[in-house]
């Protein structure tokens, strides 16, 4: 079992430290202020490689990030960010869902 912290964008640099400090497997870096679940605009946020790196500065915890990543590109552009990890879980589940039965293992091996 271990304590996972959550670091949003709009987490403050006073917090920081004590959320790296809890952490002892990974950092969930949260991509965006709003629900989870892979929407159709995706995760956009162009200060994530700050982010990542203001993170890095306190830690050597692994990061993963979600909220949002539905396409191959908003994958790379979180893992070119400087991420160890990203969630895809909603997106997965839509996929699931909208195949037709039979097909859903070639579906989501075609996402990975």
């Amino acid at each position: 079992l271990s304590y996972v912290p959550l670091i949003a964008p709009s987490t403050s640099l006073h917090r920081l430290p004590h959320l790296v400090s809890v952490a002892d497997s990974f950092i969930y870096v949260v991509l965006r202020m709003e629900t989870t679940g892979s929407s159709g605009k995706g995760f956009v946020n162009n200060k994530l490689p700050d982010i990542i790196a203001r993170i890095r500065k306190h830690t050597s915890v692994r990061l993963a990030a979600g909220f949002g990543v539905a396409t191959h590109v908003h994958f790379d552009a979180v893992v070119e960010a400087g991420t160890d990890g990203v969630f895809i879980g909603s997106r997965i589940v839509s996929l699931i869902r909208e195949s037709p039965a039979g097909q859903v293992p070639q579906v989501v091996e075609n996402l990975c």
